[in-house]
């Protein structure tokens, strides 16, 4: 074990660290997402793919953060960004942080070589090689409180069950 010289700064990642871990970011999650498209006109490029996020910032997160500074992702279609690979593929790729709350999405496309083109749900053969990931999985005191209840019940009914043996 070592102590910390605190008469040098401290790195990019240990303030990162600090603050997920006791300042603004403790109650933050990261919602990514990464997407290889398998047909033609998304490999080369000439798709748009979207994010359609519904998202509800648990009632208890309402003392650190203003409900109505995330009012906009309560139901929205987000870009997402695509760049070539070395490999000459295309993937989209994005990233969000929110504070905990629910989250419902949905991944849709639009084909950029079609004007009148509509934006349209991405099939489900598609998101074959989608990979969305909410970090960390956040759970509500709502939540818990039925968890816990139902636990509390779990141990009663084995305790009594154990009695009756």
């Amino acid at each position: 074990m070592y102590l910390k010289d605190r008469s040098k700064h401290p790195t990019e990642d240990e303030r990162d660290w600090y603050e997920r871990a006791f300042g603004r970011k403790r109650n933050i999650m990261t919602f990514t997402v990464r997407y290889v498209p398998l047909f033609d006109a998304g490999r080369k490029g000439h798709c748009e793919f979207y994010t359609k996020l519904q998202y509800k910032m648990y009632t208890e997160m309402a003392e650190e953060f203003n409900p109505r500074d995330y009012d906009k992702y309560r139901d929205i279609l987000i870009p997402m960004i695509g760049e070539e690979d070395e490999n000459d593929n295309w993937v989209y790729r994005y990233n969000l942080e929110l504070p905990y709350g629910d989250w419902k999405y949905s991944f849709w496309f639009k084909n950029k070589l079609n004007d009148s083109s509509e934006v349209l749900e991405l099939p489900a053969a598609q998101l074959e090689t989608l990979k969305a990931r909410l970090e960390p999985e956040p759970i509500s005191f709502e939540q818990q409180r039925i968890l816990d209840t139902q636990e509390e019940e779990d141990i009663k009914k084995r305790e009594h069950e154990a009695r009756m043996e």
